[in-house]
């Protein structure tokens, strides 16, 4: 039987406008909804708007969460299944620290921000939580630089996320000359970061509100977070090798909720992420592969 012809037309940029992204479902503690995240193209601000929709499982009328104004992402739901965590660059209720001296440890620097201190030169999205009923989000965080990947502690109290960090008193902090920056490492900048003179660290913060607690440091990026089921440390990936500058390798380790030296779990001469921790926390699932020389 011959196919049937469709009548059409070929796809415009406007229609690029009309299109709907679906992104980064997650499913409620007892699985009855799921919360995802719908981005739309804006013509007028020329970049994308993203809201926090919610859906029946079993079918029925999704609802959006967030007006759909600004980019929310990342949604993540609370134990409990009554809030979602997540991240927007929406106007803030509490700014963040204006000098060095902040919770993010630095030295002090009177001088305004320059544009690659934040995202493109915008203000930085921190991360807001908002009960699935609705009402207005509350800010949780306000970090200098902003915070991203919300990941909740197996007992709602706690909330765990990752945030740049200015590099210590005691660490080498990358000297500057004037204007001009003296760049003597090879990963010395990345597209929508900037210069590599801040690194991506792990903090936790009470999901009540409260001060921010940075639980890793030093001049290496660290990612991926997800707690142990008994809440009592935080699994991550990171790269501390001495010639990470040089390498693509990735390792798994964990750190104890309340900070302290951070545990290699993994060999740091492979190429490892995305882990998962077993129900009774005696085992980590993770991806990756051996050769980490073939992703350099």
């Amino acid at each position: 039987m011959p196919a049937t012809a469709v009548e059409g037309r070929p796809i415009t940029a406007e229609d690029l406008f009309n299109i709907h992204v679906v992104s980064d479902p997650q499913a409620s503690p007892d699985g009855t909804r799921v919360v995802y995240v719908v981005t739309i193209a804006d013509k007028e601000k020329d970049g994308y708007r993203s809201a926090i929709w919610i859906e029946p499982t079993e079918g029925g009328e999704p609802w959006m969460l967030t007006s759909g104004a600004f980019r929310d992402t990342s949604p993540r739901w609370s134990p409990d299944g009554t809030t979602i965590a997540f991240v927007s660059d929406r106007p803030l209720m509490t700014q963040p620290p204006k000098d060095e001296d902040d919770d993010t440890g630095g030295e002090k620097d009177k001088k305004p921000a320059k544009k690659d201190d934040t995202a493109n030169g915008k203000e930085p999205s921190q991360i807001w939580t908002i009960a699935i009923t609705g009402g207005e989000a509350r800010q949780l965080t306000a970090m200098k630089y902003g915070a991203e990947s919300p990941v909740w502690s197996p007992d709602g109290e706690t909330v765990a996320f990752l945030a740049q960090s200015m590099l210590k008193d005691e660490e080498a902090a990358p000297e500057k000359v004037a204007d001009e920056r003296i760049v003597t490492k090879i990963r010395y900048r990345f597209n929508g970061i900037g210069y590599l003179d801040r690194f991506k660290h792990l903090f936790t913060i009470p999901a009540a509100g409260g001060e921010a607690t940075q639980l890793t440091s030093g001049d290496n990026q660290n990612s991926q977070p997800t707690w142990t089921p008994h809440g009592t440390a935080i699994v991550f990936v990171s790269n501390r090798r001495a010639d990470r500058q040089q390498s693509s390798a990735s390792t798994i380790f964990a750190v104890d909720r309340d900070g302290g030296e951070p545990r290699q779990l993994t060999e740091d001469d492979a190429s490892f992420a995305n882990p998962a921790v077993s129900p009774d926390g005696t085992r980590v699932a993770f991806t990756g592969h051996l050769d980490y020389k073939a992703g350099s």
